[in-house]
């Protein structure tokens, strides 16, 4: 019967069989032909319910027939149950209703019959598929909500990402280093130039440590451009020895010319929040000139000319809670200077010597570095409320799961997770998938889980606020699920021990 997905196709091929066996025993004339009856489907079906029955509540069904009381253990103690005509278990309901066939929490046919009057209320939730059910079985609402939080059609549309908790920093964000030695550059725009509202973009470098910014205006968004910006911040920054960047074709085709000792390094493909802290800065230059040109059209040497005073005062904002005289800047950083007015205004001593400078200068750069590690890693160290929320099962490899695309979720696509990508503290942070044919990287929270669970807890429903407390005797361990010649994804029957 497990290879039967459906609880039509159970019925009907026990009914066929039944009549095969039927027509064999009797008389030719006695013989049953045409299509198949209601009774024949309805006696089919008893037939696998007597089954589970027999199964699962073999003491109950012995008390009925040797006349004894029911077991002092037993779950239906409460239902008052007997026997009919047919050898079903049925229940007398204290509303003088007419008696219901009791179902068993882990019977297989149980799962078709749940399963079908879930299809049936187009797959709605679980009190509207237990009302479908309960008008001729006796079934409980734990074991309904297991079935129909084990749909996978239900699953597709409704089912939750998976969550990892929040990491560390890594540590070319909290070691000391030289500004502009770890960086992490985006595209940002188009912007439109005049003449012609012609599109260029905008390319921001920012520094890991410092969080200082770095602007260049682009014409396209081709690799030969793209390596001439680099070119002109190589000159005036000097080489980084990091990149960080997103995965855009453009950055895919550079890291080959990089110089050799700078590595380039990608974040897992659709994961922009991996990229956060260029991403912040992305925002903040966006809502600057958002705010500053309006609907002005500059040329291409006024926007390069804006980007660069643009960069020089967004190096200029704080990175601790001082006040702002006091407060650490990237401009200090970029600058060796311990005030701001260094920059706004310098101070040119004519009389200071080559070798006397280079000493003040150094000490700068070590009063600095004591600042940064003392007041700005002060700020990073408290976590932050994630906004994903606490971390649930982490998926597990060879799991078949939605991934989430740019259509809507009925054409999103599945993948295969083919090994999972840990972080520094062991939890699984991104996976590398098969899709489509290829093999790609993802991060969890774009993986949707497509198999059913091995518990409800995830089947959160508001319109059960009363089933919040449950005996303890009916918690049923979920049995290990199957899948069927169909491809769906059933729960076989289990033996339940208590």
């Amino acid at each position: 019967m497990t290879n039967c997905s459906s609880l039509k196709k159970a019925v009907t091929c026990t009914a066929w069989i039944r009549r095969f066996c039927h027509n064999v025993r009797c008389r030719p004339g006695e013989r049953k032909i045409g299509s198949l009856s209601p009774d024949e489907k309805r006696d089919a079906l008893h037939f696998w319910i007597r089954l589970a029955q027999e199964k699962f509540y073999f003491a109950e069904l012995d008390a009925l027939r040797n006349g004894t009381t029911l077991p002092h253990h037993s779950s239906l103690s409460k239902v008052r149950p007997h026997l009919c005509k047919d050898g079903l278990l049925k229940a007398t309901l204290r509303t003088n209703e007419p008696s219901v066939i009791i179902l068993p929490d882990l019977g297989y046919i149980t799962t078709l019959i749940v399963d079908e009057a879930h299809r049936q209320c187009f797959h709605q939730s679980t009190r509207t598929t237990l009302a479908l059910v309960s008008a001729e079985y006796l079934v409980r609402r734990r074991t309904v909500l297991r079935i129909v939080s084990s749909c996978g059609r239900c699953r597709r549309y409704r089912g939750l990402p998976y969550n990892s908790a929040e990491g560390t920093l890594p540590e070319f964000r909290t070691t000391p280093a030289r500004a502009f030695s770890k960086v992490g550059l985006d595209y940002f725009g188009p912007i439109y130039v005049d003449p012609g509202e012609t599109k260029v973009w905008g390319l921001l470098i920012t520094c890991a440590t410092t969080r200082a910014v770095h602007l260049e205006v682009v014409r396209t968004q081709s690799t030969e451009d793209l390596q001439l910006a680099l070119r002109r911040f190589f000159a005036l920054r000097g080489t980084p020895s990091l990149i960080y960047s997103d995965n855009a074709k453009s950055f895919k085709k550079l890291s080959g010319v990089l110089p050799r000792s700078t590595c380039w390094r990608y974040i897992p493909e659709a994961s922009p929040w991996w990229g956060g802290f260029w991403e912040r800065l992305v925002a903040c230059v966006k809502k600057s000139l958002k705010i500053t040109l309006h609907q002005c059209r500059l040329s291409y040497d006024e926007l390069a000319t804006t980007f660069y005073e643009l960069a020089l005062h967004l190096n200029l904002r704080p990175l601790t809670r001082d006040n702002e005289d006091a407060a650490l800047t990237p401009a200090h950083f970029l600058f060796g200077i311990t005030s701001i007015r260094g920059v706004v205004s310098p101070a040119v001593d004519p009389a200071a010597t080559l070798d006397r400078a280079w000493r003040n200068r150094r000490r700068i750069s070590d009063h600095l570095t004591r600042r940064w590690t003392g007041e700005y890693l002060q700020t990073l160290r408290t976590w932050n409320t994630s906004p994903r929320g606490r971390p649930v099962r982490t998926p597990s490899v060879g799991e078949v799961v939605l991934v989430h695309g740019e259509s809507t979720r009925a054409q999103w696509p599945m993948g295969r997770i083919l090994s999972l990508i840990p972080g520094r503290d062991g939890h699984p942070r991104a996976a590398t998938i098969r899709l489509k044919g290829r093999i790609t990287r993802r991060p969890i929270n774009k993986l949707y889980r497509l198999e059913a669970a091995q518990d409800v807890t995830n089947a959160q429903e508001s319109d059960h606020p009363s089933d919040a407390t449950t005996n303890p005797l009916d918690v049923i361990p979920a049995p290990p699920t199957v899948t069927t010649r169909s491809g769906r994804v059933i729960c076989p029957p289990q033996r339940l021990v208590l």
